[in-house]
């Protein structure tokens, strides 16, 4: 068929081939017959007039005609070609470009078969070049190309290239989570493990990177392989790899000569290339490192690869130097915490001294008094003397127990468990703090439930825990009127919850615990005492759960508080 020729036209009717560029040129060659479609003069005019069209245009276009695809190409759009321009114009697309045809026959057979037009954006292919297969990125529409008839007869395809700007935004978004999820690290191990994490995030331009770290000697000849992405973690350092080393240069290995077989078996597809990348950075403050990278073997190293690898390995240097940093801030810190926390254990130790030898103390100048009241004046009671200077000498006893146990304490002997006798445990207490409790005019009344349990426990601070609990019950009631009577009961009794062992309550009817106190009763240096420490109550929760026991404070419905802690008992 002869091509149409345009009203007013006298021009050679093939002429617009020899004007289409170098593409134009090529397909008027073949004028001889010698193409895929026979001589151009022989082509159906339908094609001529979209190749009129494309072939002038400055748009990359590709024209699919007939059943079997005959693909044609205009000069802009020759890079998609690569190695297959020129001679494989008008050939059949199965025959052009067989590598793709499972991802784009089914898309060109739509059109075909329903004369609508589809449209791809940043759909990626992977071409056959002529020593690799190239990954690419396109945007692109197929329309039909239609007959009188409405019968599609070809396929129009503007096409534009996005491969660039998806390796951008690709590259752009590995680096900004490099910088993001790697902030989070401490210390050096675990920015190598967040590290690790991100990089196997982003397999396409890091299917493979192992971190290396310098040894003594300043080379990792029997290198330790910091593991990144999926390096196995003792990956060896190659001889091959030592000039490298030396130079301090970024360098590029075939991956076939350099990659030991320990990563070459970490990826399911070989890397074409190696690159080598020094990891900038203070030396003098750290060791150095260098970062190992198996290439995309889709993409072959330019401008582009290599300044985003450098990037990466100046995001890693930075990260080295600051999680060092931040780990000799830490080493500084925890020394000063250290030496915060020895002068604090002396002034608590102290405070802690004071607090529980004034209580016998003060119970032995009281009752020394009344020793001496008893025994002047005309008309001495002995008998009252006499339980006074007893009373002065369980106080006493008392406080060397005191003293002793913190002297156990700080020598760190275990403390002088043995299985206690409740009643005299209970009713010794008591007696250690009677004289305190007559001199608030407070009624201290034991009462003992039977079938107690037996425990093993430490009695000096199985006393001191009563001992506390009966004391703040004391100061409690002495702030009732005078003519209020003041109770203080002292209850043992048999538990079952958590488990079987004995719960000592001890009950007063005084004004109870202001609310906003209860969740800080067991603070250190917390009181609601003029003349508190702040240490009893903290005192006694560590010496209960050093028992591995439980206590708790509440106030009571009908006023007052109740104060409990169980103590766990020996397994029948």
């Amino acid at each position: 068929m002869t091509p149409r020729i345009a009203p007013g036209h006298t021009a050679d009717p093939l002429g617009y081939l020899r004007d289409g560029g170098e593409v134009g040129r090529c397909l008027l060659a073949h004028q001889d017959g010698r193409a895929p479609m026979g001589a151009p003069s022989h082509w159906p005019t339908a094609l001529h007039d979209v190749l009129r069209v494309t072939l002038h245009s400055d748009f990359p276009y590709i024209v699919y005609w007939g059943d079997a695809l005959h693909t044609f190409w205009n000069d802009a759009a020759r890079h998609f070609f690569e190695g297959q321009h020129p001679h494989d114009l008008g050939r059949p697309l199965a025959q052009v470009q067989p590598d793709v045809m499972g991802t784009l026959s089914p898309l060109l057979q739509q059109v075909q078969q329903t004369g609508r037009a589809v449209r791809c954006d940043h759909m990626q292919l992977l071409y056959q070049r002529k020593d690799y297969r190239e990954e690419i990125h396109e945007i692109f529409s197929y329309s039909p190309l239609l007959d009188e008839a409405g019968q599609v007869r070809g396929i129009i395809c503007p096409i534009f290239d996005t491969t660039a700007r998806v390796l951008y935004e690709r590259r752009i978004a590995a680096l900004s989570d490099l910088a993001t999820r790697t902030r989070s690290a401490r210390t050096e191990a675990q920015y190598l493990q967040l590290l690790a994490e991100c990089l196997a995030r982003h397999p396409p331009d890091l299917p493979l990177a192992a971190l290396y770290m310098a040894e003594d000697d300043g080379i990792p000849t029997h290198a330790m392989a910091r593991l990144c992405a999926a390096a196995p973690p003792h990956a060896p350092w190659p001889a091959q790899w030592q000039p490298a080393v030396r130079a301090g240069e970024f360098r590029v290995f075939a991956a076939e000569d350099a990659l030991p077989p320990a990563l070459r078996s970490a990826v399911s597809t070989a890397p074409d290339q190696l690159a080598w990348v020094p990891i900038p950075g203070p030396r003098s403050e750290r060791r150095t490192a260098w970062l190992v990278v198996a290439l995309n073997p889709y993409k072959r190293l330019d401008t582009d690869y290599q300044t985003f690898l450098e990037l990466v390995a100046a995001q890693i240097g930075q990260g080295l130097t600051d999680t060092l940093a931040l780990e000799q801030a830490a080493a500084l810190a925890q020394a000063e915490l250290a030496q915060f926390t020895r002068l604090s254990t002396l002034g608590e130790l102290a405070t802690s001294i004071a607090h529980e030898v004034n209580q016998p103390l003060t119970a032995m100048v009281l009752d020394a008094h009344a020793c001496l009241r008893w025994m002047s004046g005309p008309h001495a009671n002995l008998t009252e003397a006499r339980a006074a200077a007893q009373r002065v000498a369980r106080s006493g006893e008392h406080a060397g127990q005191v003293v002793a146990r913190i002297r156990r304490f700080l020598q760190r002997e275990p403390a002088l468990r043995q299985v206690l006798q409740l009643e005299q445990v209970a009713w010794d207490s008591v007696q250690l703090v009677a004289g305190r409790a007559q001199r608030h005019h407070a009624q201290l009344r034991v009462r003992l439930y039977p079938d107690l349990p037996h425990i093993e426990a430490d009695r000096t601070q199985v006393q001191q825990m009563i001992i506390n609990l009966l004391v703040n019950a004391i100061d409690a009631v002495s702030t009732l009127p005078p003519e209020q009577t003041r109770h203080i009961w002292l209850t043992l009794r048999r538990c079952q919850t958590p488990v079987v062992g004995v719960e000592f309550c001890i009950i007063d009817n005084g004004p109870g615990v202001a609310a906003e106190q209860l969740a800080h009763l067991f603070d250190p240096f917390h009181t609601s005492k003029p003349d508190g420490l702040g240490f009893g109550l903290s005192i006694v929760r560590s010496l209960v759960e050093a028992h591995e026991g439980r206590i708790w404070i509440e106030n009571q419905a009908h006023g007052g508080t109740l104060a409990r802690f169980q103590l766990p008992g020996l397994a029948s």
